[in-house]
């Protein structure tokens, strides 16, 4: 997870596709095929269908942080963005893990849709502790979940990077 949030993090940083390219190009010469699948769905504008309302995602947030329902507020429309708003108020953790991001997509993202509230918010508030304690490392990988079609990557972008890396 942390490799695919520094990738989102490259890609979004530039507007050169050969600079884009050559970042698909080091992530997908390193990662496993399987967290090369999800990128390459992710990348290409997919995403799973939003199966937490923002709001039950705020309330988790606010409670994770313990930030005065008024503060999250105010900080929430000076920012704009609830990924930006959530990564910023949330207590810093140590990274407990390098999970890759098949593994976290498979077991929490996929079912998360199917189990209890309680289930879901504990799924929520274990991901927000084990990603990166860096708040662009957690925005990167929340917005990169959410809309990675949003940071400029063409399909012709992400099919381009297979030439470099395949060696063709």
């Amino acid at each position: 997870m942390k490799a695919f949030g520094k990738l989102f993090s490259d890609i979004d940083s530039t507007t050169r596709t050969n600079e884009k390219v050559d970042a698909m190009s080091r992530y997908f010469s390193t990662v496993d095929p399987a967290d090369g699948a999800w990128a390459v769905w992710f990348l290409s504008g997919n995403r799973p269908k939003r199966l937490i309302p923002a709001r039950k995602l705020a309330v988790w947030a606010l409670e994770e942080s313990g930030t005065p329902p008024w503060l999250f507020d105010e900080s929430y429309h000076a920012v704009g963005d609830l990924a930006e708003t959530i990564s910023l108020l949330l207590p810093e953790h140590a990274s407990r893990s390098d999970r890759p991001l098949h593994d976290w997509v498979e077991k929490n993202l996929l079912t998360i849709g199917s189990v209890s509230e309680e289930s879901q918010r504990r799924i929520m508030v274990d991901a927000w502790r084990e990603l990166p304690t860096s708040r662009s490392a957690l925005q990167d990988a929340d917005r990169a979940l959410r809309a990675c079609s949003a940071n400029g990557v063409s399909a012709c972008s992400v099919s381009r990077f297979q030439r470099p890396a395949s060696g063709h």
